[in-house]
């Protein structure tokens, strides 16, 4: 019954690429904003956005659907094959296990820092010096099966325990990435710099962000909660029919 309703509501909210129509009152600059619409029609369809809006919200129908807007890092740009060329502007899902945000705030838009995990290629970082000199110690992190507080990965359902420490096909790095609304910057820094565990208090980088005041992130949520920024998804409301008619 999940797997039924899951199915036809995101067929309905997410059903095909989306479409940009761009126009402007000054005539002289009608031949630029049909050429800037024409590219991003061009580029929705390039980088498959319906597909990571689907994902998107199918995410918010269990819990939390949360969507990064942004140019795209080397990292992020070796993470997908070179699919994606550094500096091209992206929107990729992020899941819920690797997502970190302030817990004191009420609302997403009061939060004092937002930011999720990435998992990327260790000889990229490492090549890049756009990243500080910090990078050259950096070590191969293994995906772990558990977050910190202990609880289960998400990805271990995919792998399951007898796979969850075999080693990767190459070197990788848990990297996580910090926005800051207030000073409007965008912090890289290793998985045991977030954890507090190195030595090392630089973070890997520091840069400005470029683009919307709203920030990288974009939180999708359908069933708000007062005083809570967290929203609370559908599923949780229709778990008890879920059961009723399959005991029924």
């Amino acid at each position: 019954l999940i797997s039924l309703y899951v199915s036809t509501i995101s067929r309905a909210l997410i059903a095909k690429n989306p479409r940009v129509m761009l126009s402007v009152f000054d005539r002289a600059q009608k031949p630029i904003v049909s050429a800037m619409q024409t590219w991003a029609n061009r580029e929705i369809e390039a980088m498959h956005l319906d597909q990571t809006l689907r994902r998107v919200v199918i995410d918010a129908l269990f819990s939390i659907g949360i969507c990064k807007v942004a140019l795209a890092t080397p990292a992020e740009s070796g993470a997908v094959a070179w699919n994606l060329k550094a500096g091209e502007p992206f929107a990729e899902r992020i899941d819920l296990d690797d997502f970190v945000y302030d817990m004191h705030c009420r609302d997403f838009n009061e939060t004092g820092f937002i930011g999720h995990r990435y998992r990327v290629p260790l000889d990229i970082v490492k090549d890049m010096k756009v990243y500080g000199k910090g990078r050259k110690k950096l070590e191969p992190t293994v995906d772990r099966m558990y977050n910190a507080d202990g609880d289960e990965r998400i990805s271990l359902l995919g792998r399951s325990i007898y796979a969850g420490d075999s080693e990767d096909f190459e070197d990788f790095v848990d990297l996580w990435e910090v926005y800051i609304p207030r000073h409007r910057v965008v912090i890289t820094m290793a998985d045991d710099q977030y954890y507090g565990a190195s030595s090392d208090d630089e973070p890997l980088r520091i840069q400005h962000w470029l683009g919307p005041d709203s920030g990288p992130y974009h939180i999708l949520g359908y069933g708000l909660v007062p005083g809570n920024a967290m929203p609370k998804s559908p599923i949780q409301d229709l778990m008890d029919l879920h059961e009723a008619t399959n005991n029924a």
